[in-house]
């Protein structure tokens, strides 16, 4: 999820007889995502705006991200995003900088779409015991703080 090429891996290993993987915390969220959990799909959508790396999205299987940049674009336009520049080299970036301007956005846009997703699925289960999770309805977006323990933090991005 932080590099291109990442179906091209799965692919090549598929055609070995055996191998052994150690499976870590992004493995298990993309696996949640392929079995279709909105809040996985959401989360490694997440990262790859986060790194701009749409290739593995788009190229690697296939998923069209037209309506999430549309829904950027409509929510977002006239917001710099500025904490949500994906993490990369610019240098040896092959994307101008109105892409990288969407990306930005489209980063943004589902950064918001995961927390919700997240904070429905800890109101389902409470089971989970993850309350203290669910941060978004502690935002004063009136005042531009973040209310925690009763202390207050100004947000960084206030759009």
């Amino acid at each position: 999820d932080r590099g291109p090429g990442a179906h091209i891996i799965m692919d090549t290993l598929c055609d070995y007889h055996n191998f052994d993987i150690q499976w870590g915390n992004h493995d298990i969220l993309w696996m949640g995502a392929a079995s279709g959990n909105d809040a996985c799909i959401a989360n490694v959508i997440r990262m790859c705006m986060r790194y701009a790396n749409l290739a593995t999205l788009e190229d690697g299987y296939g998923i069209n991200l037209l309506p999430l940049a549309t829904f950027a674009m409509d929510v977002y336009g006239d917001d710099p995003c500025s904490i949500f520049v994906p993490k990369m080299n610019f240098a040896d970036s092959e994307y101008n900088e109105k892409t990288l301007r969407l990306i930005t956005q489209m980063h943004k846009a589902i950064t918001i779409i995961q927390l919700k997703l997240e904070a429905e699925i800890i109101s389902r289960r409470p089971d989970f015991e993850m309350e203290n999770r669910k941060l978004l309805h502690l935002i004063d977006f009136k005042r531009g703080v973040f209310v925690y323990e009763g202390k207050e933090y100004p947000l960084r991005d206030t759009n």
